[in-house]
C-alpha cells in the first residue's frame, strides 16, 4: 500500500491506524526511531498467554501526563542487566538488591566490596545517612559523629581520637558522662 515495489506480503508505506488487536509472530523496527504515540497515556504491555492476558497482566512500559514508568503487574521480580548479568533486582515485595538475585532487607547490597559513595556535587558538604531515630554524619572538615536522637553520642576524629559523649575528644578514647 503506497508502495510500488514491496519486498514482503503486505508492505505498507506511510502512516498506519488501527483499533483492536494485532497478533504477530513478531515486530522488527528498522527506522532509527519508532513510536507508539497517544495524547497522554502510551505504553507497551508484554504478556505471556502463561501470566494471563487481562489489563492487570504482563509488563508494561509507558509514560502518561505525570510519569514515566515500568510497571510490572506479576509477583516476580523485576531485574535490571548489562552485560547479559542481572546488575539490580526488586523483588515482589519491594526490596532491592544490588549484586543479590535475594534481597533480605529494603536495600541489599551483595559484592566483593560493597560501597556506597555520597558526594555533593556543588559544595563540601556533610553527608548523612539518617533513620526515623538518629543520623550518622560524616562532616566535611573530616571527622564522624553518631547522633542517635538530637545529640552527638559519639564523634570519630580523623587523627583516630574517639569521643563518647563528648565532640572534641583529646585522647584515644575520651569519654565524658
Amino acid at each position: 500500500i503506497g508502495t510500488t515495489n514491496p519486498t514482503e506480503k503486505l508492505e505498507v508505506s506511510g502512516n498506519i491506524k488501527g483499533t483492536g488487536t494485532v497478533t504477530t509472530g513478531a515486530i522488527t523496527a528498522t527506522a532509527s526511531n519508532s513510536y507508539f504515540r497517544h495524547a497522554d497515556n502510551a505504553g507497551i504491555q508484554i504478556q505471556t498467554t502463561a501470566q494471563g492476558l487481562g489489563g492487570s497482566d504482563g509488563l508494561r512500559i509507558g509514560l502518561n501526563t505525570t510519569q514515566a514508568f515500568i510497571w510490572n503487574y506479576e509477583a516476580k521480580p523485576l531485574a535490571f542487566a548489562t552485560s547479559g548479568a542481572s546488575r539490580l533486582l526488586i523483588d515482589a515485595s519491594g526490596k532491592v538488591g544490588i549484586g543479590t538475585a535475594s534481597p533480605t532487607t529494603t536495600l541489599h547490597i551483595t559484592a566483593d566490596a560493597p560501597t556506597i559513595r555520597l558526594e555533593d556535587s556543588t559544595s563540601s558538604d556533610n553527608h548523612y545517612l539518617t533513620g526515623n531515630n538518629g543520623e550518622l554524619r560524616v562532616q566535611s572538615s573530616g571527622f564522624i559523629t553518631m547522633r542517635p536522637g538530637a545529640a552527638i553520642s559519639a564523634t570519630f576524629l580523623a587523627n583516630g581520637n574517639v569521643g563518647i559523649g563528648t565532640t572534641t575528644p583529646g585522647n584515644k578514647l575520651d569519654v565524658s558522662g
